[in-house]
């Protein structure tokens, strides 16, 4: 009765506090639970269905509500969806659920697919559309294809699952061991702030618990997974006392790539001045610790670009094959409104194919790109269509003489209605003013360089008739 006394107290304490109902789903319960249901009512339903129900949701249906307020889109009624995970309506509350932490994504695959062993062993399935699903009662809705359920049996019984019930995506077990601990951990993390901050991640699909408690479960676990979620649900806190953030400082240093990431993410979050020497290490680093590095500034301390916009020019030449790497680095020195081309034009002619067309792309988004014709020029006439495309793209609101024989070649090279590049061009000649890419193909035939100054003085001759007319019938 305790705990249901401290979720009472906690549901009224949310209310107020997120007064706008500003949490993902509030909106729509606004922290109001419908009245609680008869134990008699539960019973009859455990006897249709063939099923016991956990203790802790029983609690809660006959002590705080039938339903309403809950995480996401709040918690169903009894009874409420029970079809929801399948197509044919047919009940599989009584099925063994098969669903364990070490399940890889392709298991889960076979499983759906009813081409693995695991549903036979257990149920003697014969049915894949709820092989996956079986033992677990729909109890609210994320939105979309998913949703949390409430595991009936087995090893995880009592404990709430984050599902996909378009079978897509593999579901996630709440480390939270009963719905009453899940339920008052989505109160308390309303009322800490975790779920007010600005793009919180969705609630019940991390582990829970304060820095210490986390960093404790990071130390001490056994598990390689569970101890990168503890390190990962790091980055969730709003603050960390200094010896946790000593602690993730140490962990930047890992020699384990995941572990040193995940640490840096949540240093940077959590004591930005902690973790500056940690991010220029990063920086100096490979691409996929470069790559960490931006994405963390982006994510945590993007207002503190401009400390770093000299070490990312500097480190663009260095990305050797991850393009990622390259599109987080531009974010970030795009914001300071920067020429950074020619910090990018190395990477313009990298081996490295989707390197390449990235920092193409990017020299568009670069202040002053028309400095930068001749890197275009190369592209264009680039091997390869994917780097082609990229600078048609980037060529927005530059118009330059210098680009039409490169452009013309592009028209004869590639074959009408080919994919993204034709579209491309397309576009790029309509805001250069020619009519078609055929039109441009004869304009420059006879013209040669001149195309565009043909092209104007045709727009110029029709301003002029269209003002004459204008008059006249005017």
């Amino acid at each position: 009765m305790e705990q249901l006394d401290r979720i009472r107290h906690k549901l009224d304490l949310a209310r107020r506090a997120d007064a706008k109902c500003e949490v993902f789903g509030a909106d729509g319960h606004k922290y109001r639970v419908a009245a609680p249901v008869s134990g008699v009512a539960i019973e009859r339903f455990e006897a249709e269905q063939a099923i016991s129900l956990p203790a802790c949701y029983k609690a809660f249906l006959t002590h705080i509500g039938n339903g309403g307020a809950g995480p996401n889109y709040g918690v169903y009624a009894l009874g409420e969806k029970l079809d929801e995970y399948t197509r044919s309506g047919v009940s599989r509350l009584a099925y063994p659920c098969v669903l364990s932490r070490e399940m890889t994504q392709d298991e889960w695959r076979g499983l759906v697919s009813g081409k693995s062993q695991r549903g036979d062993a257990a149920g003697g399935y014969t049915d894949p559309e709820f092989s996956g699903f079986g033992g677990i009662l729909p109890i609210g809705s994320q939105g979309c294809t998913y949703g949390q359920g409430l595991i009936l049996n087995g090893e995880f019984q009592g404990h709430v699952v984050n599902v996909d019930f378009s079978t897509y995506d593999m579901p996630h077990i709440c480390y939270d061991n009963t719905f009453l601990a899940w339920y008052e951990r989505w109160l308390d993390e309303i009322l800490s702030g975790i779920l007010l901050q600005k793009h919180p991640e969705a609630f019940g699909h991390r582990m829970g618990g304060d820095d210490s408690k986390l960093l404790h479960e990071f130390d001490s676990g056994e598990d390689y997974a569970t101890r990168l979620d503890a390190l990962c649900s790091m980055s969730r806190l709003l603050t960390a006392s200094a010896a946790s953030t000593d602690r993730l400082r140490e962990l930047c240093n890992s020699e384990d790539p995941k572990i040193r990431h995940l640490a840096l993410n949540a240093l940077v979050k959590l004591d930005y001045e902690k973790s500056k020497d940690c991010l220029t290490a990063h920086l100096h680093g490979g691409d996929d610790d470069m790559m960490r590095a931006a994405q963390s500034l982006i994510q945590h301390a993007r207002e503190r670009g401009r400390d770093w916009q000299a070490l990312l020019q500097e480190r663009l030449s260095a990305i050797q094959h991850n393009r990622n790497t390259l599109g987080f680095f531009c974010v970030l020195l795009e914001e300071q409104d920067l020429d950074f081309g020619a910090s990018l034009l190395p990477l313009c002619s990298h081996e490295n194919v989707e390197l390449r067309a990235s920092a193409v792309y990017s020299l568009g988004s670069s202040k002053n790109k028309s400095r930068y014709i001749e890197a275009f020029v190369e592209a264009l006439r680039d091997p390869s269509s994917e780097v082609v495309e990229s600078a048609l793209d980037a060529l927005e609101d530059i118009e330059d003489s210098r680009l039409l024989e490169p452009l013309y070649e592009v028209a004869k090279r590639f074959k009408p209605g080919l994919g993204g590049v034709w579209i491309s061009l397309g576009n790029y000649l309509a805001e250069l003013g020619f009519r078609s890419t055929k039109h441009f193909i004869a304009l420059y035939q006879s013209h040669g360089d001149g195309a565009l100054e043909e092209v104007a003085r045709k727009k110029s001759w029709l301003s002029n008739l269209k003002s004459c007319l204008s008059k006249i019938l005017s």
